[in-house]
């Protein structure tokens, strides 16, 4: 019966987390959600749960039950994805997604160069935000800032 709880527990984390990775990441509606969640449900391994989790910015900032990369991700304060407006000044992170859902910040975003994969350095925080990157200097308001999930280097 235990056994059976456990697998019950980890089918609706992995349920959870798929869920906020399509709607969040995604901008999924409900409906292609669920279509989407219900095709990668069964083919879902731990390995790759762990890494949509950890897209996220792991399931506790969510209230998604913790799984053991969330475990990891708190007690080494790594592979963390979170937004970039929760980051200290002079912090170097990686741009790991841009929040999909917000179409127009999105492109304004890529237009200004921040991308997937783009390195950068908080240099200020207030009153906007001062970003250095590889192609120069951009000011961002928080607001904007919001949007963009990033892990620490």
């Amino acid at each position: 019966m235990v056994a059976r709880n456990k697998e019950k527990n980890n089918a609706e984390r992995a349920a959870a987390v798929l869920k906020v990775f399509c709607k969040e990441l995604l901008g999924l509606t409900a409906k292609k959600t669920t279509e989407y969640v219900e095709t990668l449900l069964p083919e879902l391994t731990p390995e790759l749960l762990e890494k949509y989790c950890a897209l996220i910015g792991h399931g506790y900032l969510h209230n998604i039950a913790p799984g053991p990369c969330c475990e990891q991700a708190r007690k080494y304060n790594a592979h963390t994805v979170l937004p970039l407006n929760r980051l200290p000044q002079g912090q170097t992170a990686r741009v790991v997604y841009v929040r999909a859902s917000q179409h127009p910040a999105l492109l304004r975003l890529y237009e200004l160069g921040i991308y997937p994969g783009q390195p950068l350095r908080i240099q200020q925080l207030y009153p906007t935000y001062i970003l250095a990157t590889e192609q120069g200097n951009i000011a961002i308001d928080g607001e904007l800032a919001k949007f963009i999930f990033v892990a620490k280097t």
